[in-house]
């Protein structure tokens, strides 16, 4: 069987579609994923689900852009970089955290709890 791939959290990928142009995101941009979810294709079926992956823009110096917040992308719409690069942009990752010390949330996010 043909190695497809599979794309899991945490992967760096690169666009192959057209369809966010309007949102100034253009084929070959690079993302990371975040993480991903089983979302309703349809609001009247709630059974038929589609994996879609939440995923941050990585800037021209190849920094993930958390600050631009979350988009949510069909996999169809993503192609996992190779190995190589994968390696590259995890090494500026792990660099950024490391660089920016022990998260704070913000306030502006609240989170629920029972």
């Amino acid at each position: 069987m043909k190695d497809r791939k599979l794309i899991h959290d945490g992967d760096f990928c690169s666009i192959i579609s057209d369809k966010f142009e309007d949102q100034g995101i253009k084929v070959g941009h690079r993302v990371w994923v975040a993480g991903h979810r089983a979302i309703p294709e349809d609001e009247r079926d709630p059974y038929t689900q589609r994996i879609k992956f939440f995923v941050h823009l990585v800037n021209k110096e190849k920094h993930v852009e958390f600050d631009k917040g979350l988009f949510i992308m069909d996999p169809r719409s993503l192609r996992r970089v190779n190995k190589g690069e994968q390696h590259k942009l995890q090494q500026i990752l792990d660099a950024d955290a490391d660089q920016a010390g022990p998260v704070i949330a913000d306030s502006k996010y609240e989170v629920e709890t029972s």
